[in-house]
């Protein structure tokens, strides 16, 4: 026995001398011990824990163990640490342990850890598999552990361990990287919420009509609150109503779905100035009030102008619990507002994402109404062209030819595919430059200035028969900054009876 203990601790120091390790061989030759003796009490050693194993190819090469004692171990990581033997019963834990988890090391030492009262995220593997010792560490990447309405995220790394008695077990290795966690959460919202921005910005420039824009508005929205029902009102400022267009989140399966579009789609209500003032001066998310108390029942939300029962009908198929309201304002104009309904237990999220993406819907809105204010205008001028006995073109703020009149044709022989470029067709201007009409145009539209002007030029005209005309034009600057161009034959030997006066 003597002999055996003389040689395991020859084997050892000849390990610690050579830190990469040796073979049987090589420690048979050194030691001028048979193999079979070496193997023997390398077997020994490994199973006391003083010498690791590793096998690279077809050598097994075996290298001295460095041991930290387990007491300087728990007493100095920073990282919350549990031992446990074989058996998953509890050997040790440290002090970060067990304040992480409210324990008295008294009271569950040598319980399994099946036993204990662990946090219902804890997968059943995190203290290592049952059943079986691990070969090699293994990591789990995220644990969270919820504790007084707060979250700690743990990263875990599960090793195996030899005890000094010779024992095997594992450590549970739990490091704290809530802060670390929540950074990386904070940047991937971050990113997702300016894709979704995006998304929408890009949605919103594609527009056609005042439906698309409400479906686009009910679907951003829904994509952020899913657990709400989302509600889209238009305003009109002239009566002073809202009137609903849009209820998102409900299916043909609700059974009140009928009633909502029978008696919500379409809806017209009387705003009042307490409505308006609440919309206009919160300018963002938020729960409406009726004489200092929150507004939660659909009744009072409509201001009566829903039948009760109605109400009560959706509130109860949708357990609704809170109401919140935003205005769709941009510059000071109200366009309309959207209002979300919440069921009872649902807390509203994302609510700074949801008020930049109303801030762009509110955009949007606004856009569509001077477009479609500037169709309508459009339409009107190119009627009241129509019906002048001159010769009119509107040019756009690039110099482009977007209308010409039938009387334009006409007198000079051109239809819109036809006449020259601008700057070619003023081709001789008596006081100014042709391209004045298009850089006066440009600089206009980018400084959104000039609105209503009028400029007069005179030039002179060749027309597509190559005769030339000498024209008086007078050119007023729309509110889309295009120009709308009037011309009068100025023309010396132009007869008074023929000459098209405006």
């Amino acid at each position: 026995m003597q002999q055996d203990a003389e040689a395991s601790e020859r084997i050892v120091r000849l390990l610690k001398a050579h830190s990469k390790g040796m073979t049987i061989s090589e420690i048979s030759r050194k030691l001028n011990i048979t193999r079979n003796t070496v193997a023997k009490h390398l077997g020994g050693l490994q199973l006391s824990g003083r010498v690791d194993l590793e096998v690279i190819g077809n050598a097994k090469v075996y290298r001295y163990a460095q041991r930290i004692p387990i007491s300087s171990f728990l007493k100095f990581s920073k990282d919350a640490i549990l031992m446990l033997d074989g058996d998953q019963k509890i050997v040790q834990a440290n002090d970060q342990l067990l304040t992480a988890f409210g324990w008295n090391m008294e009271e569950i030492k040598g319980q399994k850890i099946d036993d204990l009262n662990l946090p219902p995220s804890f997968p059943p593997e995190w203290a290592g598999p049952a059943g079986k010792m691990l070969e090699k560490e293994e990591v789990i990447p995220h644990l969270e552990y919820r504790k007084d309405g707060q979250s700690i995220h743990y990263r875990a790394k599960i090793i195996p361990v030899v005890f000094e008695q010779g024992g095997k077990g594992t450590a549970a290795i739990l490091e704290d990287i809530t802060q670390e966690y929540e950074k990386e959460q904070l940047e991937q919202l971050y990113a997702k919420n300016m894709g979704f921005l995006a998304r929408a910005a890009m949605k919103f420039i594609q527009l056609n009509t005042d439906e698309e824009l409400y479906a686009a508005i009910g679907e951003g929205i829904k994509e952020l609150v899913p657990e709400g029902i989302i509600l889209i009102k238009s305003f009109n400022p002239w009566d002073v109503t809202f009137r609903t267009w849009l209820v998102r989140g409900i299916t043909h399966q609700n059974s009140v779905h009928d009633l909502i579009q029978r008696e919500l789609i379409g809806l017209t209500e009387k705003a009042d100035d307490r409505m308006i003032q609440d919309l206009t001066d919160t300018r963002s998310l938020h729960q409406p009030e009726i004489d200092g108390r929150k507004v939660s029942s659909l009744f009072d939300f409509f201001q009566g102008q829903v039948p009760e029962k109605t109400c009560r009908a959706i509130e109860q198929a949708f357990q609704i619990y809170r109401i919140y309201v935003a205005g769709l304002i941009w510059k000071g104009s109200l366009y309309g507002k959207v209002a979300i309904l919440l069921p009872k237990g649902v807390a509203l999220r994302n609510e700074e994402i949801i008020n930049q993406f109303l801030r762009q819907a509110s955009m949007a809105y606004q856009r569509r109404i001077t477009e479609t204010r500037l169709e309508q205008a459009e339409s009107q001028i190119r009627k009241i062209a129509e019906l002048l006995p001159l010769p009119v073109t509107i040019v756009g703020p690039e110099g482009n030819y977007l209308y010409l009149n039938r009387t334009f044709s006409e007198v000079f022989g051109y239809s819109i595919d036809e006449i020259p470029p601008l700057e070619e067709f003023f081709s001789y201007f008596s006081d100014s430059e042709p391209r004045q009409i298009i850089s006066e145009g440009r600089q206009s539209a980018q400084q959104k200035t000039g609105a209503g002007e009028m400029m007069v030029r005179k030039a002179t005209i060749r027309c597509r028969d190559q005769c030339m005309k000498e024209i008086l034009f007078s050119i007023l600057v729309l509110e889309d900054f295009n120009r709308f161009i009037l011309c009068e034959e100025v023309s010396p030997d132009a007869h008074s009876d023929q000459q098209r006066v405006f």
